[in-house]
């Protein structure tokens, strides 16, 4: 069952991804949480890769 909770939420986010800054925005935040992950561990890399995600995409909304 470790599988099931992780492929669930990757195939609501799969749905969600209308447009190439959608893509953009999820690579980055994955690539974040991998690089949280190898860095410092523990599962606050989720958090984190969530909140800059979130604001990545906030910043390039306003950008246009």
């Amino acid at each position: 069952f470790d599988y099931a909770l992780p492929a669930m939420f990757i195939a609501l986010l799969v749905f969600q991804l209308k447009t190439r800054r959608h893509i953009f925005i999820a690579l980055c935040a994955a690539a974040l949480s991998i690089l949280f992950y190898w860095k410092a561990g523990g599962h606050w890399q989720i958090i984190l890769a969530t909140l800059v995600g979130a604001t990545l995409g906030l910043f390039l909304d306003s950008i246009e």
